[in-house]
């Protein structure tokens, strides 16, 4: 009895285990490329929860090409294959979104991108961000699309519009990001002016200033590496509109000032990782993917969601969008000039007046009216073939 007993606890002991190999070997990247090749994007969004995907780490090319051994390069490769058949997913997206009349569709279309972008940007990766990024921004069209339309429910876009404020749109996901792919700390922002600029001991904690920072940084790393130089080189970055507790709202004005990014033997062995792929044509996701392109990874979208959260703050505030312009006004177009004047009727201490954002709801509901109002690839590819 005592040995049927010990034979039964074995069997259920490899049974077990068994299952635990199953579950250890799953492999959710060849599970969701099989899913993607034959589902839409937003079925594949829908279904992200549900099946507990996890969200893979996607590297370079040119960092599996050079920093991964054989066996990591078959994984990552899947990996790389999963995020390129998502770029032509979203191209699809992007093209049903600029072509669609519905705001039910918008939404539908946004909600999934945004869940979707999220997704990509809760792991630290090259292909990870680039994707998040056009998630976003294929997103934003689909929101002003939305908004414009008074008949999209306002609490309908009040539930999307927060999900453009993501943990992963900031400098120092960037700096972690060129940073893993570069397998060292080669690029570093200061805390503090004062340890590149002594004359000016302001904190860099504005986002904008870390960014532009971060963008001389790699402007300063790619001239060294196209004209040969390695010292005495002097980086120069503009210093305007920089605020702080110190100075307070004093502006610099738009004196320049030279900056020399801390040269180091470090920097200096390794500018042949400033050197970006050359692409010819459009400089689209689904193009450019298998290109070296971390000069992208220092975060740009064209519509941020500042622009988009001001677009449905001025719908929430004035109810209605102005068509007929102002005409003899100092602004850009009359139609600026309208959303400045019925902006200017609802200032309240809780909603102040700020004539470069109104001006860019402006702009977007002219193109959204123009039937122009599009993501960046897509104006990338207009612009390529009217060239």
């Amino acid at each position: 009895m005592n040995r049927i007993l010990f034979l039964r606890i074995v069997l259920l002991s490899a049974v077990c285990c068994t299952s635990l190999a199953v579950a250890a070997k799953r492999d959710d990247t060849t599970e969701m490329i099989v899913f993607l090749k034959t589902n839409e994007l937003i079925t594949f969004a829908s279904q992200m929860k549900s099946r507990n995907w996890e969200v893979p780490v996607i590297y370079s090319q040119w960092y599996v090409d050079r920093l991964t051994n054989s066996e990591q390069q078959v994984h990552e490769q899947k990996n790389r294959d999963f995020g390129r058949l998502m770029t032509v997913k979203l191209s699809n997206v992007a093209c049903a979104v600029a072509h669609a009349t519905s705001w039910s569709n918008c939404n539908r279309e946004a909600a999934a991108l945004l869940v979707l972008g999220n997704w990509f940007g809760s792991r630290v990766g090259y292909g990870n961000h680039l994707l998040a990024v056009r998630c976003h921004d294929i997103a934003c069209v689909a929101l002003v699309k939305m908004i414009a339309d008074l008949d999209a429910p306002t609490n309908e876009v009040g539930l999307l519009v927060p999900l453009l404020n993501s943990s992963w749109k900031n400098v120092n996901r960037s700096v972690d990001i060129l940073n893993l792919e570069v397998g060292m700390p080669l690029f570093v922002i200061p805390t503090n002016f004062a340890l590149v600029v002594p004359q000016f001991p302001a904190p860099i904690t504005n986002e904008v200033k870390r960014c532009d920072y971060l963008s001389a940084i790699w402007r300063y790393g790619t001239s060294l590496a196209r004209s040969g130089k390695h010292e005495g080189y002097t980086l120069s970055t503009n210093l305007s509109h920089i605020k702080t507790d110190v100075i307070g709202d004093h502006l610099f004005g738009m004196r320049r000032q030279t900056i020399t990014y801390g040269f180091t033997p470090l920097f200096n062995s390794n500018l042949f990782f400033f050197a970006d792929t050359d692409v010819a044509g459009p400089r689209t996701i689904v193009r450019t993917w298998d290109a070296k392109m971390h000069k992208d990874i220092i975060y740009y979208r064209p519509i941020t969601e500042k622009h988009v959260s001001y677009f449905a703050r001025f719908r929430a505030a004035v109810g209605f969008f102005p068509t007929n312009g102002v005409a003899n006004s100092p602004f850009q177009s009359p139609i600026s000039a309208a959303f400045d004047r019925e902006w200017g009727k609802h200032i309240t201490d809780n909603c102040s007046k700020d004539d470069y954002y109104v001006g860019s709801c402006a702009v977007l509901y002219e193109e959204y009216l123009k039937g122009v109002l599009k993501d960046r690839d897509s104006h990338a590819e207009d612009d390529y073939c009217n060239e």
